[in-house]
């Protein structure tokens, strides 16, 4: 596979499988934060009325959790694949890959803490519950 040289700097283009794969180590946490915050509201009224529809919250929380946990460890695999050193600032496609590893696995870290924050007091409070 032939890749291009692209600036003065000698950066190269990455494959755009490439590019997909980091937007998702990128976005996958938030955006999955996001969608479980959406489907919880969604569920909320359904939830009072029937058992299994909380069931369905409570997974909607469980796969909030499991998402961005999947992607620290890919992004721990892939830092540790680059010989675990913290990015610099050469121009080289390594110290990019080392950087985006290093800016998921934070952003999924948060992404864990958020979920949890989220998920966790339904476990012991009702949303049903109106006073």
């Amino acid at each position: 596979m032939k890749v291009e040289q692209h600036g003065s700097m000698g950066f190269s283009e990455p494959p755009k499988a490439k590019g997909v794969y980091w937007a998702f180590m990128l976005l996958g946490s938030p955006t999955v934060f996001l969608a479980m915050l959406t489907a919880r509201y969604a569920l909320r009224d359904p939830a009072c009325e029937s058992t299994g529809v909380r069931v369905l919250m409570e997974i909607a929380g469980a796969l909030t959790v499991l998402v961005p946990l999947l992607i620290v460890i890919a992004a721990w695999r892939h830092w540790r694949a680059d010989r675990v050193e913290w990015p610099n600032d050469a121009p080289d496609t390594a110290s990019r890959d080392r950087f985006l590893a290093v800016t998921s696995l934070t952003i999924a870290l948060f992404g864990i803490a958020a979920a949890l924050a989220l998920w966790m007091p339904s476990l012991f409070l009702s949303a049903c519950d109106t006073q």
